[in-house]
């Protein structure tokens, strides 16, 4: 995949964080990190994202008031896809307001690279 192409890891979990990273810059896409939705919503109002994986539920801005507010300030995003613990009690609200799509939590690396493949593009 291109390098030019960039996702943004939007976790509180340090360690899903850092485990999402390294798996996807497995292939060759650049990956940055937040630990919330604020500090996220900060990274999408400076960078322009090929795909946008965020937890749901997160301390001081949910996934949800994320998706809301990267929409109201009409930042571009290429996918917004999420992961949720919670199944489908999130996934309605979330397609709702224009998810790409919800992935249940934990994911393993196959799970992984089918979303990446959906969701930032095919192989350059």
């Amino acid at each position: 995949m291109d390098a030019r192409r960039k996702v943004l890891v939007v976790d509180d979990d340090p360690q899903v964080r850092r485990v999402l990273a390294r798996i996807i810059k497995r292939f060759g896409l650049t990956v940055d990190a937040a630990g919330d939705g604020l500090a996220a919503l900060d990274r999408i109002a400076a960078t322009r994202y090929d795909l946008v994986v965020s937890d749901v539920r997160m301390p001081n801005m949910d996934g949800v008031e994320l998706l809301r507010q990267t929409r109201h300030r009409g930042h571009a995003i290429g996918a917004f896809v999420f992961l949720t613990g919670h199944g489908s009690r999130d996934a309605g609200e979330l397609m709702a307001l224009g998810a790409g799509a919800v992935y249940g939590k934990p994911l393993n690396g196959r799970q992984i690279e089918e979303m990446v493949n959906a969701w930032a593009g095919p192989a350059a």
